[in-house]
């Protein structure tokens, strides 16, 4: 059965007639839609055999983008990690752990998130190939990272500050 939550077609309407893209305000609606996917799904068991699965690598990534929201919600002009208060800019901090803890089922959205995303590409593959598109789609391997991104904070020890790559 598909889900359909209930939507403010009135809101989707506002936004789709604007000159430029709100994004905040498309983000906050679209955050409110895959919150009330999140209070139906979040006790599949499909979606924690995907998070056993990824394992550190995505809950990492998910603590990451908790904390960056959480952060961000108490001093909106904060975006960058490398801004955050000192004990959560090392992701192997106790008080990162702490809260990880604290707010893990924030945590778990954003691991839910991951796992719609996995299985929308997954989708997305098989319709490929199944229109005759003999390598179905294309992922391109980045050759670098954002220092102000997700992996940097979370592994930062393996990356090499100062280094240039390009094609």
């Amino acid at each position: 059965m598909l889900f359909r939550p209930d939507v403010d077609a009135a809101e989707i309407a506002a936004l789709r007639a604007t000159e430029f893209v709100e994004y905040e305000r498309v983000a906050a609606a679209k955050l409110r839609v895959l919150r009330a996917a999140f209070d139906r799904l979040r006790e599949s068991a499909e979606l924690d055999e995907f998070i056993q699965a990824e394992g550190a690598l995505l809950h990492d990534y998910a603590v990451y983008c908790a904390l960056w929201a959480h952060v961000h919600a108490e001093h909106p002009s904060i975006w960058l990690w490398t801004n955050w208060p000192e004990q959560f800019r090392d992701a192997r901090s106790q008080a990162v752990a702490e809260f990880a803890a604290r707010h893990a089922e924030d945590v778990r959205f954003y691991k839910f998130l991951q796992w719609q995303v996995d299985r929308q590409l997954a989708e997305a593959q098989d319709h490929a190939v199944a229109v005759a598109m003999k390598i179905g789609l294309y992922h391109d391997l980045a050759l670098a990272t954002d220092k102000f991104g997700a992996d940097l904070w979370a592994n930062g020890p393996f990356f090499a500050g100062g280094a240039r790559v390009g094609a």
